[in-house]
């Protein structure tokens, strides 16, 4: 961008701009004093302004309009209208993937090639990104699949004729299983969280009490119904909003929340999980606020709950992935004995074809 600038050895103010014939930094004189008066100072001002708006105008010509900075900035927030938090996420990995491009050449969809993805994990690992540490396999395989998104959005605009990013074989590192909280760490943390901000006490005890997402703790007090007893989680994962019944442990809280009018019942800092994971550490808990939610899984199990119940509880989509938070021990199992108890004999089989009747069996 041009800019005013001044020399000992001229008495005008110079223009710096970027020509548009050789692409190089030139100088040029505004004839304007810089000890002159404010209309002369005013007439540099907007003759910079001026050479700065061609400056700009020649480089978009000069972009193709299949380059990935053309259209991808616009393209993101179009396709995750309305999901900010996956929004969020995947403008966070194109921040990533645009610097890899850069690096490698790659300033358009039809450069990119079957290579340049399975090579990208290697290059993430070992590349910080923002004063953050370098992303695992699974966060760059994250960031390539968001890529295939891009080329299969390419492949619709004509930008490339194939998606190379699809079916690339790339396994997926076997995530760290977060354990669940003992009662004696649960104990532990809320001692602790008696002198930290009261955020976290209101997170932790919410998420404690309804396996909800540290994001879902921050709950709209409007949405708190205290006289049916139900509280509406409206920020979840995937926008899929749920209701709940109030934990009576959670009641004294709310009621407190409401005589004092607050508006949220937590007002999340912009990285909430850190202060927690330093929390955790310093206690010498091996675990992430996310725990809470295994917790909540795993008491649910052992409580013997139906499953359908359990997964509406906690706003389970699949059963699948809900009974991945759950952390059964062997002791959880002991019920299992009574039907195999070998001291009775079990039921015979039918052996009178498929319509006979079991023996009975006296005891």
């Amino acid at each position: 961008m041009a800019c005013l600038i001044k020399r000992d050895t001229s008495p005008y103010w110079l223009v710096q701009y970027r020509s548009a014939k050789t692409g190089r930094k030139t100088q040029k004189s505004t004839k304007c004093r810089v000890k002159g008066t404010a209309a002369e100072l005013r007439k540099a001002q907007q003759l910079c302004a001026a050479l700065s708006k061609r400056e700009s105008e020649e480089c978009r010509e000069k972009v193709p309009h299949d380059q990935w900075e053309k259209w991808v900035p616009l393209f993101i927030p179009e396709r995750y209208r309305g999901r900010a938090l996956t929004r969020i996420r995947y403008e966070n990995a194109w921040s990533a993937l645009s610097v890899y491009l850069a690096e490698i050449g790659v300033d358009r969809p039809v450069q990119l090639t079957y290579e340049h993805c399975v090579s990208y994990p290697k290059w993430r690992s070992g590349r910080p990104m923002a004063k953050k540490k370098a992303a695992g396999r699974n966060t760059a395989l994250l960031e390539v699949k968001f890529l295939g998104v891009l080329m299969q959005e390419a492949v619709r605009r004509n930008f490339a004729s194939a998606n190379p990013c699809i079916r690339l074989g790339m396994k997926r590192d076997k995530p760290k299983e977060k354990p669940e909280l003992t009662v004696e760490q649960i104990r532990t943390i809320r001692l602790a969280l008696k002198t930290e901000e009261a955020w976290m006490r209101n997170a932790f005890d919410i998420a404690i009490c309804h396996g909800v997402r540290l994001r879902e703790t921050d709950v709209f007090m409007e949405d708190v119904d205290l006289q049916r007893g139900v509280i509406h989680f409206r920020k979840t994962k995937g926008d899929k909003p749920f209701s709940a019944a109030i934990h009576p442990a959670l009641l004294p809280l709310f009621r407190m929340l409401k005589r004092k009018g607050a508006e949220r019942a937590c007002g999340l800092p912009k990285n909430p999980a850190k202060p927690f994971y330093k929390l955790f550490r310093k206690l010498g808990i091996d675990a992430s606020f996310h725990s809470t939610r295994v917790t909540v899984a795993s008491r649910l199990a052992r409580a013997g709950i139906p499953t359908s119940q359990a997964m509406a509880y906690v706003n389970h989509s699949s059963e699948l992935i809900h009974r991945t938070y759950q952390r059964l021990n062997p002791q959880d199992l002991v019920n299992c004995h009574a039907a195999l108890s070998l001291d009775k004999p079990s039921q015979p089989g039918n052996k009178g074809g498929r319509g006979a009747r079991p023996r009975r069996v006296q005891e």
